[in-house]
């Protein structure tokens, strides 16, 4: 999977940051209501249906440029 470079809007300059973070960080760090808490158990159900394990607590990192994994 691959992203270009951080969109910038003509009209406003550069767009908000992108961030690589885990499921649970992202709610930690973005209060997008209660909905969100939801979004999250059904992550770690589909999670668990597939066998992914767990993503550990990482530092957050920004995705400043052309990002490729």
């Amino acid at each position: 999977m691959s992203l270009g470079p951080t969109p910038v809007d003509p009209a406003i300059g550069p767009t908000y940051a992108r961030i690589l973070a885990t499921p649970k960080e992202a709610l930690e760090l973005f209060d997008w209501a209660p909905p969100t808490a939801e979004q999250l158990q059904a992550v770690h159900e589909a999670r668990v249906l597939l066998s992914i394990p767990q993503a550990g607590r990482q530092p957050v990192t920004e995705l400043a440029g052309p990002t490729s994994w």
